[in-house]
């Protein structure tokens, strides 16, 4: 085994170190996950579940994706994608519509109520997250920020290359001509 190797910024990393590290991760992201999910389900104002949200934060970075898009990027089947949305679309939150050149496909967006619920949402995962940092000190926000950058940067490369796969299929499929 390997004592050290090179990272791509040229400086010696340990892979004890780097497994620690992961170690960390794995076991502080499930907290802070459930933390979030907790205080987004104690909005009174809304009755949108937690996973309906993130169905419809799947649908707001990609706008004109597909239901097969959506099961595929959430790991379940057509059938449960299917039911969420059809929730979500009685709920005034999401529409479907039947892509005119592929009948079989459906094309999905948020309604402006639904991009009203998300954002209210993300604004109570903000709020009650800066609650719990708020009796941090300056340098502990600063490493946490800094942290969450370079985590964020570093997962997007993976990430990011399944959202492009996605755009483009999105930016290829033909448009059908919706003059009548």
């Amino acid at each position: 085994m390997t004592l050290a190797k090179i990272s791509p910024n040229g400086q010696e990393t340990s892979p004890i170190l780097v497994h620690q590290a992961a170690a960390k991760l794995m076991e502080a992201t499930p907290v802070i996950m459930h933390f979030i999910r907790s205080r987004i389900k104690e909005r009174t104002d809304s009755s949108t579940s937690v996973p309906q949200l993130r169905v419809m934060a799947f649908i707001d970075k990609h706008p004109g994706c597909s239901l097969t898009h959506l099961s595929e990027f959430l790991a379940i089947s057509g059938a449960s994608a299917s039911t969420m949305i059809d929730r979500l679309v009685r709920a005034g939150l999401v529409d479907r519509v039947v892509d005119p050149l592929k009948r079989r496909k459906v094309i999905l967006h948020l309604t402006t109520y639904g991009k009203d619920e998300l954002l209210t949402a993300r604004r109570k995962g903000v709020e009650a997250i800066s609650q719990q940092l708020s009796g941090l000190n300056q340098k502990q926000l600063e490493n946490i920020e800094e942290s969450m950058t370079l985590l964020k940067d570093i997962f997007s490369t993976v990430y990011g290359a399944m959202h492009e796969d996605l755009e483009q299929a999105v930016i290829s499929e033909p448009k059908g001509n919706t003059s009548k």
